[in-house]
Formats: structure tokens, sequence, C-alpha cells
């Protein structure tokens, strides 16, 4: 049953989070760049506390946060777990106006341009613009490190990781409201922020991520130049200059010169004797090579199907009278497997983060306080977590019972909760 509830809880952190998408989010940033990022963090549930007993004034709750510019976490390079939990640093940057900077941090000093760059590094122009400043949230993993005495006398050393996060500028830890440095120690074991890759490759002993979008690109150019070419040739094609004689168009000149702009019923000229003959205006006329452009169009195309994997039939479009039924599911079989990768990424990072969310919950959760959590069917539902209490009946809080009041009611009606065991 506490199980059951884990699981409620997490659906209800999930539910929650469903205005901003952030899982849907990442996972668009993993296909289309190759990475995606997910934040877990805590926050007060109560944020207006009148009506709330003061013994729930500090009850905080997870909550899942989407990370808009996916380019903002700058994560350890050495870290080389697919949901990066070994990584022992992580950057995740922020610009802001002069005036939200002065608003939020009226302690620090918004040093100059000149001032950022006297550090020797010209990069950190980019730290300080003449209307933003950049801030980052710096992340960091130490360990406590300890020596412990097994029974048969072995000694083993345990190293517990330590989490700590610092909100930087280029030069200094910044100090909040009363001057004291921003910072605080996180209660997991890693840090909270959560990549959805793409597809990873090792090139030369280096990491390197892309999406689908980069295995098409060069197929996408094909496509789009021959689109510009077969339209450029359309275009000229209507407008060849004809072979005229000066002569024979110098009264209708104006005329001539805007038949590309007008639709005349005919164009005047004066005929012309030029070495015992007649000369007549004439066109020089030939047909744009459309049929060819169009075979180059179709081949690049299915170019652009061929390195994505994505094929007609996976997005629904197909020929019944071209293909049988068989080859259609074969297709759309080899566009899943081609694409396998992106939902298993997924999976891989939603698995991380319930495993990192169940460690954090009892950590975060007081004795008493009260949950709300989903059911299967989404149905919601209110538990006390810690505290022996009773199940409350049509849409009713539960009621908490008394340790010493548990044994006059019957067998299973009274629940209890505990996060901290199993």
């Amino acid at each position: 049953e506490t199980a059951e509830i884990g699981k409620g809880y997490l659906r209800y952190v999930q539910n929650r989070a469903r205005g901003e998408s952030p899982v849907e989010w990442a996972a668009d940033g993993a296909i289309e760049g190759g990475l995606g990022w997910v934040r877990l963090r805590t926050d007060y549930v109560h944020q207006d506390l009148d009506g709330i007993p003061p013994e729930a004034w500090g009850d905080l709750e997870l909550l899942i946060e989407r990370i808009t510019n996916n380019l903002s976490v700058y994560c350890d390079p050495f870290s080389v777990k697919p949901t990066r939990r070994d990584a022992r640093f992580m950057f995740v940057t922020e610009d802001l106006s002069n005036d939200e900077f002065t608003r939020r941090y009226p302690k620090a000093d918004l040093a100059s341009l000149d001032e950022w760059s006297s550090t020797g590094d010209p990069i950190a122009k980019a730290w300080c613009g003449p209307d933003t400043v950049r801030i980052a949230e710096y992340w960091r993993v130490e360990n406590d490190v300890k020596t412990i005495e097994l029974p048969d006398g072995r000694t083993r050393t345990v190293s517990k990781p330590i989490v700590r996060m610092s909100k930087v500028n280029a030069v200094q830890e910044l100090p909040n409201q009363a001057g004291e440095p921003e910072r605080f120690e996180w209660v997991g074991t890693r840090i909270p922020l959560f990549p959805v890759l793409g597809e990873e490759l090792n090139i030369d002993g280096k990491s390197h991520l892309r999406g689908i979008i980069e295995e098409g690109m060069d197929a996408q150019r094909m496509v789009n130049y021959t689109y510009s070419g077969a339209v450029e040739m359309v275009a000229l094609a209507s407008k060849d200059a004809p072979m005229v004689p000066e002569d024979s168009i110098a009264d209708y000149k104006a005329i001539w010169q805007t038949r590309n702009i007008y639709n005349y019923a005919y164009l005047p000229y004066k005929p012309v004797n030029v070495g015992g003959s007649v000369e007549r205006p004439h066109w020089e006329t030939h047909e744009p090579p459309i049929q060819a452009l169009a075979h180059l169009l179709n081949v690049s195309e299915e170019a652009i199907k061929a390195t994505t994997g994505v094929w007609d039939e996976s997005l629904g479009k197909s020929n019944d009278k071209n293909r049988s039924g068989r080859a259609i599911q074969a297709l759309q079989g080899q566009s899943d497997l081609g694409s396998s990768n992106y939902p298993d990424n997924v999976r891989r990072m939603l698995i991380d983060l319930g495993d990192e969310a169940m460690y954090i919950i009892p950590r975060i959760i007081r004795p008493g306080q009260m949950l709300q959590i989903l059911g299967v069917d989404d149905a919601p539902k209110q538990v006390i977590i810690g505290q022996p209490h009773l199940e409350g009946q049509n849409g009713q809080p539960p009621t908490p019972v008394q340790p010493n009041e548990a044994a006059q009611y019957e067998k299973g009606m009274v629940k209890f909760y505990d996060f901290s065991k199993g």
C-alpha cells in the first residue's frame, strides 16, 4: 500500500507539471537538437498561510519543471552515464536585465564591462552586456568520506555525495537580500537536472549529441537547391528577351519594356529592311528541364526519409495501390526501430528521476503531513504520511488517529504510511 501511495504521489507531481509539459519539451529538444533538460526541485506547499496551522507552514513538495533553453545547461564533460548521474558539476545560466539584477541582488555590485573582462578572459564580456547581466546556478557534488569498521574487523571507505548550489556571476558568489551568499545544500544524491538525450556518438573520445534534423540537413539542402533552381528557371523562362532590331521598336519602346508587367493583346513593331529582307522581332524560346528537376526533387525528398528513418507510412501516408499491407507494416516497423532510441531515452530519464524522487520524498515530508495523490484512474485522494489515520470518505480529508487510539478500530481501518521504510 505504501508503494502505491508513492506512485500516486509521483503521478500527482507529473500531473501538476502538465501545464508546461517539461518532459515533452525536453523530448522535443532531444529529437531536434540531441539534448533536452528537465529540472526537479522543491517548493513550499502553502504560499498563502491564512488558515494554515503553523506546523504546516514549512511543508515542502516536489516539482518537475522544464528548462526553456536546453543550451543554457553546461554539464560536466567527463560524465559518461546517459542520465548524467555521475556529473560532478553543472551550470545553468540566465540573463537578467540590469534593473532585475539590482532588484534581486541589491547587495551585489553591478560591475562595469571593463571590470568583468579584466579577469583575462575575453569571454567574460558575454556575462555583462550594455543592458543585461548573466548569472548562473553553480551545482557541484562533493563527497563526505568516512572509514567504517565491518563486523569481521575489516575496514571500508564510505563516500556520501553532498550536492550544493550557489548563485554566481562571472566573478563572485551573489549575496542575497540579507547580504549572505545565496547557496543551499540539496537533499538528493545527484544534481537535480535530468537530460533527455537524442543520439549519442563517441567521436575521438568525446561525446557528440545529435537529433533527427542533423542527419537530414544535407538532403534538405538538396531539396532547397532543387526547389530554388526550378522556380528560378520557370521564372526566367517567361521573361526570355526577344531578338529585336533596334529601329523596329523605336516608336514602341515603352510598350516593349513593360511587356512582362502588363498583359498586352499585341506588341506593335515597325518593319525594318535589313540587307534586302524585312526583319521582325522573334523570340528565342526553350523549354526549362522541368521533368529532370522534378526527378531530382523526388530523389532529394527520398534522401531525407532515408537519412532520418521517417517514411511516409510512419506519418500516416501510404499508397495502398503500390504496396501491400505487409510491406507498409514493415516500413512502419523500420521507422519505429530507427527512432526507438528517443522514447527509450525519455523512459531512462523518467526512471532515474523517479528513483531520485523516491529518495527525496521521505526527507522533505514531515510526519503528519497531508499529501495529494492520484490513483491509477487519476482520481484525486488525500493521505497522511508518518501518522495513523482514517481514510476520508466522499471527498473528505483523512482523519488523524493517535497511536494509543488505533487499537480500538477494526483491523485495516487505520492506515499508516511510512516512506522511510522499504
